[in-house]
């Protein structure tokens, strides 16, 4: 699948809220969104591959809309994650739409495709500058010479 790999925050992170209703697993995995929320595409935040079609995007925003809608915790106490689940919500809504038309995914589509080339070239540079390319070793065997180029003589003149 397309989802991003996303470790959850250690069990230690001071963040978690014992008193919050999230079990402490998903406190942990949505803290760690949280952070990569700069990073996710519309891709990532529904869990699926840029070749997916519709049905796909359709059947990744009703299970993701269901994980991460605030009612979902209705009466409950969330702390500080109730904003985060808004904001994962509006995301994966906003994604259903661009993913869900054909005109707005294919000029997104283009401009993901362009933001991570440029991303890699980036990378590589930066990797070259941290370790310039040693010069090419000079061959060992020494280039083979040529033989002089003799005249042509014109055979009857």
């Amino acid at each position: 699948d397309g989802s991003l790999a996303i470790e959850p925050v250690p069990d230690s992170d001071p963040r978690l809220d014992p008193k919050s209703a999230i079990p402490r697993e998903e406190q942990r995995f949505l803290l760690a969104l949280e952070d990569n929320l700069e990073f996710l595409s519309h891709f990532d935040v529904l869990g699926i591959a840029p070749s997916n079609d519709k049905r796909a995007v359709r059947r990744a925003y009703y299970q993701v809309s269901r994980r991460y809608h605030p009612d979902a915790y209705y009466g409950r106490d969330l702390g500080r994650f109730r904003e985060l689940l808004t904001d994962l919500f509006e995301r994966a809504k906003v994604s259903y739409d661009v993913l869900m038309d054909d005109s707005l995914r294919e000029g997104y589509v283009e401009r993901l495709l362009e933001q991570r080339r440029r991303e890699s070239e980036a990378r590589r540079a930066s990797e070259q500058a941290r370790n310039p390319a040693q010069p090419e070793p000079e061959p060992d065997v020494a280039p083979r010479e040529q033989p002089p180029v003799q005249p042509r003589r014109w055979a009857g003149r």
